[in-house]
């Protein structure tokens, strides 16, 4: 009787270990908005463990500073537009790979282990960002680039990529990473 008792005890220890081994990370990002002084972006986020809400998040270094959390889907209307006056999030984004100028395009490359983000512009390709791609058992993520936001005045860019990794620690995610763009800067 006791290795039966025994077999159940670790049975019912390693189940939630079993079961967390083979979860999937599932969450979308949709851009709401540029502050008015460009220092701060608000996002919508569907996530499969936290739930709905929005997130405040500084422009310098990606970090949330509020979150709403959205449990009613009748008040999300509500919620946002209180969010957008209190944070003063007026400039709701160029939601285009082409630049507001219309002289730059950005357009995302796979590289194995890195993801480049690249500038093009009169033909020639540029490369502005590097980003590193995780890598599961199966090998290395999928990242497409799935959107890009620009502010007013083309200097700031939130751009939406989406991981996909089916693994037994797979993901399904959208990532939104702020820059700076400065055309100076590329080398042209």
């Amino acid at each position: 009787m006791k290795p039966l008792l025994i077999a159940a005890c670790v049975a019912t220890l390693l189940a939630p270990a079993a079961a967390n081994a083979a979860r999937e990370v599932k969450r979308s990002v949709q851009f709401l908005g540029f502050s008015e002084d460009g220092s701060r972006f608000l996002l919508k986020v569907v996530d499969a463990d936290r739930g709905t809400f929005l997130s405040l998040r500084s422009f310098a270094n990606n970090k949330q500073e509020k979150a709403y959390p959205i449990e009613d889907p009748a008040r999300e209307r509500r919620i946002t537009e209180d969010a957008r006056k209190r944070h003063r999030i007026t400039d709701k984004g160029r939601d285009s790979q082409i630049a507001p100028d219309e002289r730059h395009t950005l357009i995302g490359i796979p590289r194995g282990h890195r993801y480049e983000i690249a500038v093009l512009r009169d033909g020639r390709l540029l490369s502005f960002q590097s980003i590193d791609v995780p890598r599961g058992a199966s090998g290395y993520a999928k990242i497409v680039l799935s959107g890009i936001h620009w502010s007013r005045d083309g200097r700031k860019i939130v751009a939406m990529i989406h991981k996909t990794l089916a693994d037994d620690q797979g993901m399904d995610v959208d990532e939104a990473l702020p820059f700076e763009f400065f055309a100076g800067s590329l080398g042209e």
